[in-house]
């Protein structure tokens, strides 16, 4: 999977960044161990590895409370949603009849967007560059690579709708005299006249 090489890649960078600091660490202590007398290299090594001791038991912590509403996260998304079929009401304050399918798409709710003709790839590719510009140059080579490796192979989804429900969608954004508003109470869509727009 892609994630998972993102994340091996990763995991790379970081061990052969650890093992620069390993180094550049050795060296430090090499050059103490000549100009610090033996007691005074003992105290500073002690408060040192007090400190390092501090620092990781508060990052354990960190990752640990990251995991747990990760966790929390997934396990919410697993558990099954009884309400996601669930149609949105309609309530019409016009005098003009809705049809059928008027009806059906309204009853989909604002949360209801139409699966598209063809993949977006140029925004999407534009919005990861624009979210890229905090990381390192490897880091970004790697998101590039990766997200190109994911827009080819993606596919999409399902058609979510007719033709006649796509036309119907179309008159009711074409009408003037008409506006669709979400109610301020309970799960409903508002069909009403633009002239005669009140607080549901």
């Amino acid at each position: 999977m892609a994630s998972q090489k993102l994340l091996r890649n990763e995991i790379m960078y970081i061990r052969r960044k650890l093992a620069n600091i390993d180094n550049d660490l050795t060296e430090v202590k090499n050059k103490l161990n000549t100009e610090l007398e033996q007691d005074t290299l003992s105290r500073l090594t002690n408060m040192v590895e007090k400190q390092q001791t501090k620092v990781y038991i508060k990052r354990e912590n960190k990752q640990v409370e990251k995991f747990k509403r990760l966790e929390g996260k997934i396990q919410n998304k697993e558990k099954p949603n009884h309400n996601s079929n669930k149609k949105t009401a309609v309530v019409n304050l016009t005098d003009k009849e809705l049809t059928n399918n008027e009806l059906i798409i309204l009853e989909k709710g604002f949360n209801f967007s139409l699966v598209p003709k063809k993949i977006p790839k140029e925004d999407i590719i534009s919005s990861i560059e624009n979210s890229l510009y905090q990381l390192e140059d490897h880091e970004k080579e790697i998101i590039r690579q990766e997200s190109c490796k994911i827009l080819r192979e993606a596919i999409l989804p399902k058609q979510n709708y007719n033709k006649d429900e796509l036309t119907a969608l179309k008159n009711l954004r074409n009408d003037n005299n008409v506006i669709i508003l979400r109610a301020d109470k309970g799960n409903a869509t508002v069909n009403m006249k633009t002239t005669g727009r009140r607080t549901v």
